[in-house]
């Protein structure tokens, strides 16, 4: 933690020789500034260190975008995006055409206008590598405002949190070895599951096995 902590000291350091070099040579406002990862991290948070596991501490990056000139519009966004996004923003901050084989969508929108186009009402995950040192179990899984449904297709395991009510991920509502939900939940993994499946069509992921939901009585 001490490494991880210094590595993040580091960064905010330099960050702040780039801006005052950008200051000082006068291109502060001719340059777009981003910061952002490839996962978060955790940090004994469920028993965990490092990353890959589709809870929150990993699942969510750091994206801040400084643009000239639009410092008066400065705030943060609550809509989903995700780090097939990237590619797509910079291209078009940058004025570039995006080739439509790109999945992502560009965040430009989100960042210049208020009145915005429909947002993603859900993220998709897919964590695939399964060997040393990490043994991370793969899975897939969607991540909605309030649910998220989390699927380990080699050992047939599901995990749903409620994340208004369980914002730390400590209670899974899936009971039994996966037969059974608690109660009130039946209705809420049948679409979640529905939706992860239309996901996985969406991006064209075929990897890892299908996804399998019995409940006890289906």
């Amino acid at each position: 933690m001490a490494h991880f902590l210094g590595t993040l000291r580091a960064q905010d350091d330099n960050i702040g020789r780039i801006f005052k070099f950008l200051e000082t040579s006068g291109l502060i406002e001719n340059t777009i500034i981003v910061y952002t990862t490839d996962h978060g991290f955790f940090l004994g948070d469920h028993g965990w260190f490092d990353k890959r596991s589709m809870y929150e501490q990993a699942l969510r990056v750091p994206l801040m975008i400084r643009l000239p000139g639009q410092q008066a519009a400065a705030g943060v966004r609550r809509q989903f995006a995700s780090n097939i996004d990237n590619a797509p923003t910079m291209l078009d901050l940058l004025g570039l055409p995006i080739p439509p084989e790109m999945q992502g969508k560009s965040l430009v929108p989100l960042l210049q206008r208020n009145d915005t186009p429909k947002q993603p009402e859900s993220m998709y995950y897919h964590y695939y590598e399964f060997g040393p040192p990490h043994w991370v179990a793969p899975h897939y899984g969607i991540r909605t405002d309030r649910f998220k449904l989390i699927y380990y297709y080699k050992r047939n395991e599901w995990e749903l949190f409620d994340l208004e009510k369980d914002p730390d991920e400590m209670e899974n509502l899936v009971i039994e070895n996966g037969l059974k939900v608690q109660p009130r939940y039946e209705a809420v993994i049948r679409e979640l599951a529905m939706q992860l499946q239309k996901l996985r069509d969406e991006y064209k992921d075929t990897t890892g096995a299908p996804v399998k939901l019995w409940l006890e009585g289906d």
